[in-house]
């Protein structure tokens, strides 16, 4: 048989979880190559007749003096960019590469993958420039007679050609 509460003697009210201030870091576990601080702190008085719980943490371990232990760290460095590359048929863009010359150590600059092609805009036509211009001479045929005067026979033609291909001093194709 518990004890039971007298009717008008009131609630008790509710009580929130409190916690205490942090306590100072540790020292660094290492004094290179990664070591860990810690703190902590306690609940000074817990949540009572249904109050918020403590939901904050009461420990906390962070990395310290991460930086390598080796005397010297080494970034990353990239080789030299190739040349352009042609400019895209309708695209007006060109693109270019370099590569990785020297990978970082572990408290090196990073290599940032971005940084491993460019592009850059240039001119190009959609459609191919074209020209009108000769062929080249056909052989020539054989003669119309076999003795006396008779006609030998040779032709070209005028078509549309890639402009680039053009000879513009006589307009032929080349």
């Amino acid at each position: 048989a518990g004890v039971v509460a007298p009717e008008h003697c009131g609630d008790h009210p509710q009580q929130s979880c409190k916690l205490g201030r942090w306590e100072d870091w540790s020292a660094c576990t290492a004094t290179c190559g990664g070591g860990q601080m810690h703190r902590s702190r306690q609940i000074l008085s817990p949540a009572a007749n249904d109050g918020p719980l403590c939901h904050d943490a009461l420990e906390e371990t962070v990395p310290c003096n991460t930086k390598s232990c080796n005397s010297s760290c080494i970034d990353c460095l990239w080789g030299a960019w190739e040349e352009w590359g042609a400019c895209q048929k309708c695209g007006s863009q060109r693109f270019r590469h370099r590569s990785i010359e020297q990978l970082p150590n572990s408290c090196g600059e990073q290599c940032n993958p971005g940084a491993a092609s460019e592009t850059s805009s240039c001119h190009s036509d959609c459609e191919e420039e074209l020209a009108c211009a000769w062929s080249e001479w056909t052989d020539v045929g054989h003669c119309s007679a076999a003795c006396g005067l008779g006609t030998r026979h040779r032709e070209r033609t005028l078509r549309w050609v890639a402009a680039d291909t053009v000879d513009d001093a006589e307009g032929v194709e080349s």
